[in-house]
């Protein structure tokens, strides 16, 4: 009665179907704890036959994996997360091949997942930048730092876009830098907002400067 309902008809039916045919089991399942928690197990069981091969039962183990399964739900819970993210990720080797990218990259520059895995992010370049710029921001990640600023990228139909892009180090547990992150907004819609507000005031500007000579035109008539 300790197993957690959720588990316990699974639990049935696979010791039922291998004690039947005298069959090695393994299940994880959850049992309540003394104190009223559950905890996940792992359960091992192997037949026992005497000397002349008379069925004798089980002996197995229980191994407490609670830990294991936390972590577990954890990394699943991370990967929905980047998966559903509303920001390009992407990850590359210390070479700079890419080793993994998100539906939202995908979406972005218009490349597949096939088209961008093994890629350099240099597929992306419209050209405007200069290479010394880019040098410099690979430096910079490179020496353990994080590298913020605005790229003019290009999609694979070649229409080009505006990203603020936060590019980061990843550490393993010793401390080396063994891959490198790159968080990229999409900002196109933001920037031709700023251009048109730019271009609007410069017309307004004209505008104002244009009344202003026509009403001093009109007093020097006067």
């Amino acid at each position: 009665e300790g197993v957690h309902p959720d588990d316990l008809r699974r639990c049935l039916d696979i010791y039922v179907g291998h004690f039947d045919q005298r069959l090695p089991f393994n299940m994880d399942y959850r049992l309540r704890h003394a104190d009223g928690s559950y905890r996940w197990l792992t359960d091992h069981g192997v037949p026992r036959f005497d000397a002349e091969g008379a069925f004798q039962g089980y002996i197995g183990s229980c191994v407490d994996i609670t830990e294991r399964k936390q972590a577990e739900e954890t990394i699943r819970k991370l990967a929905t997360a980047i998966e559903q993210c509303p920001v390009s990720i992407v990850i590359t080797d210390l070479q700079g091949a890419i080793q993994y990218v998100n539906p939202k990259f995908i979406e972005v520059t218009g490349y597949s997942l096939t088209e961008a895995i093994g890629q350099n992010p240099r597929i992306l370049k419209s050209g405007e930048k200069p290479l010394e710029a880019y040098k410099e921001l690979w430096d910079t990640v490179l020496s353990g730092k994080t590298w913020r600023g605005e790229l003019h990228n290009k999609r694979k139909n070649g229409e080009l876009y505006w990203e603020q892009s936060n590019i980061s180090p990843i550490r393993n547990e010793k401390g080396d830098i063994i891959s490198i992150v790159a968080v990229k907004e999409d900002i196109t819609a933001q920037k031709q907002a700023e251009e048109e507000k730019a271009k609007l005031q410069v017309q307004l500007q004209q505008s104002q400067k244009m009344e202003s000579l026509g009403t001093l035109a009109g007093g020097v008539a006067h």
